[in-house]
């Protein structure tokens, strides 16, 4: 679980924790609890990209592969691939302003020297 806090107050507490919060986190903090109970702490973080979506744009920072397939997937309703041999570490800079899906996939496989095959609903992208 990530949290980004753009304004307020937020407390993050382990599952079957009790009322002791692993942190509290203001705006400008981004706190993340992996699913073994490991939490992390990034402090000033730059608001821009995690608003843009708000917009109708989607920025990735030095994003893993792996994440930039996840999110178009969930923006785009798609089923969103990596194949065989493609590299999902693989780090992306890339802001999206509004594309369809097929344009926003096809720079996605452009960066990273893919290629894009679509069946129906499911996209795939190949070395």
């Amino acid at each position: 679980m990530q949290v980004t806090v753009i304004s307020g107050v937020v407390s993050l507490h382990r599952p079957g924790s009790g009322a002791q919060p692993v942190a509290t986190l203001r705006r400008g903090d981004r706190g993340t609890l992996s699913g073994t109970g490991n939490f992390t702490l990034v402090q000033n973080v730059d608001l821009g990209p995690t608003l843009a979506w708000t917009k109708g744009s989607l920025v990735f920072n030095h994003t893993r592969t792996s994440e930039v397939v996840r999110e178009l997937s969930r923006w785009y309703d798609l089923d969103i691939r990596l194949g065989d041999g493609v590299d999902p570490n693989r780090q992306l800079i890339l802001t999206l302003d509004n594309e369809a899906a097929r344009e926003a996939i096809d720079l996605v496989a452009l960066s990273l020297g893919l290629r894009v095959q679509q069946q129906g609903r499911v996209v795939t992208l190949y070395k």
